[in-house]
């Protein structure tokens, strides 16, 4: 190689070294600027569409369902006595057999299921018959438990109002045998609608208590002036009775008025009973004996006796129509303490000595004796219930 052509190569050499820092600087300017360049924005990031909810409609509950058309069933308005008959409907809207297991009544009300097991979407019903009784408004509830796991127990109510479209007085006969037609009363029958109505037929138990009555006569008021068999009523074994008015209004069903014949004499307690009783224990009770044919009205004397009226300075002088003659104990278990007059009556304080009970005996019996004195002899009954005590010692 010659001296020329050495002299030659770094030039070359150089150029080359040069070329290469210059295109490397190059490169590294057009990165800068690119990453400076705003020519494309920056792309979001896309988020995937939620799968819609299904709607309320197709979403369902397995198994049974009970459903009822109504909840509530009105009788509206009616009269007293009568019986009323409802429906309540129902389905199993459910995808499962559906049994009706129980169901609670409320007093006065019967019922009849037409099915008490329902296929999935087999339909029944309820029937329910009320018998009204009182006049005013009602509301009761019955209880129907099933298998449906969301409702087992519903809550059925029935309600209605009693309207009273006849009207009567007295409500309650009272009988005395010292009385003139034994005190019998006349009966007032009115209409409250203001529909003319008949009395077509007038009827006691017994035949004790008659009346004439016009089955052809319209009115909307009627007056009945009743009769009694005074002989009739002295024999009868049963003092109590009722009577019917059978007549047309139609607001109103037959009219029942019950009778008590009031005997002369009554008692306070009308039976003397003794708990827990103990041959080594007295038993102290009050009894009062009671006149009712007197000028008070009997629930008058009734009420006397009910708050507690007992002998004081002011009855000892009181002049009664009766007087006792003679107390015995048919058993030897009652003794008289002391007697003293009350108003319209007396009062007697009584000593029970229970008996000795016999082996496996609960009870004993007693009857004390009461001799009216120019009257007939009056009888209550004494009984007593052996303490637990009491029965061991007899074993």
């Amino acid at each position: 190689m010659s001296d020329k052509n050495w002299s030659v190569l770094p030039t070359r050499s150089a150029q080359i070294a040069f070329l290469s820092l210059f295109l490397g600087l190059m490169l590294i300017l057009a990165g800068g600027c690119a990453s400076k360049t705003p020519d494309a924005a920056p792309q979001s990031v896309v988020q995937p569409e939620a799968a819609p909810e299904p709607p309320a409609e197709a979403v369902q509950s397995s198994g049974p369902k009970i459903e009822f058309e109504s909840l509530e069933y009105d009788f509206g308005e009616v009269v007293p006595q009568a019986k009323a008959t409802g429906l309540f409907k129902l389905k199993n809207a459910g995808d499962a057999p559906l049994d009706i297991s129980e169901v609670e009544k409320c007093c006065g009300a019967t019922l009849n299921w037409s099915q008490k097991t329902l296929k999935p979407g087999e339909s029944s019903e309820l029937e329910v018959t009320y018998t009204f009784l009182y006049v005013g408004a009602m509301k009761k509830d019955i209880y129907v438990s099933s298998n449906d796991p969301d409702d087992p127990r519903i809550t059925l109510t029935i309600k209605g109002s009693v309207v009273r479209k006849v009207s009567w007085t007295p409500t309650r006969i009272k009988l005395f045998l010292n009385q003139e037609n034994a005190g019998i009363k006349p009966i007032q029958i009115k209409s409250l609608d203001g529909k003319a109505f008949a009395i077509t037929q007038f009827k006691a138990s017994g035949d004790i208590i008659k009346a004439q009555v016009d089955p052809n006569a319209q009115a909307t008021e009627f007056t009945i002036v009743p009769e009694v068999d005074v002989d009739k009523l002295s024999q009868t074994e049963i003092p109590r009775g009722s009577v019917q008015i059978f007549h047309t209004h139609p607001g109103a069903q037959t009219i029942r008025l019950n009778y008590d014949l009031f005997a002369r004499f009554s008692f306070t307690p009308p039976r003397i009973i003794v708990f827990s009783a103990s041959p080594e224990r007295k038993e102290r009770r009050k009894l009062w004996i009671l006149d009712n044919y007197v000028d008070e009205e009997p629930d008058e004397v009734s009420s006397q006796i009910n708050q507690a009226v007992i002998p004081g300075s002011g009855n000892q002088d009181a002049e009664l129509d009766f007087e006792i003659e003679s107390v015995q104990s048919k058993h030897g278990s009652v003794t008289v303490s002391s007697t003293g007059p009350i108003k319209n009556g007396y009062q007697l304080d009584l000593e029970i000595s229970p008996p000795e009970p016999e082996a496996g005996s609960r009870s004993f019996t007693d009857t004390l004796q009461i001799k009216i004195k120019d009257g007939k002899e009056l009888e209550v009954q004494v009984s007593g219930y052996y303490s637990n005590k009491a029965r061991s010692a007899a074993q």
